[in-house]
């Protein structure tokens, strides 16, 4: 997602978290290899739907890269470690 590709997930928890489907990539049933074949299809045939995907992947990660993330826990540790 931070590369600005789409994803590809299975529906669990945590993959399904951050991918907004048919926005940022695609979430698919477990073990539904048709749809999975299906959706990497559409990826490579169309080089506007990887790029715009890519770029709502690139906007949805941004609060968790580190450089978001480290201030929230740094104060978090101080808070409780005084």
């Amino acid at each position: 997602m931070y590369m600005g590709l789409p994803n590809i997930v299975a529906n669990t928890r945590g993959l399904r978290d951050l991918v907004v489907n048919e926005k940022s990539g695609y979430i698919i049933p477990q073990n539904v290899d048709e749809q999975l074949v299906e959706r990497f299809v559409s990826l490579i045939q169309s080089v506007n739907l990887r790029n715009e995907m890519g770029q709502y992947a690139k906007q949805i990660v941004k609060p968790y890269l580190l450089e978001n993330v480290l201030p929230e826990y740094s104060n978090i540790y101080k808070k409780y470690l005084k």
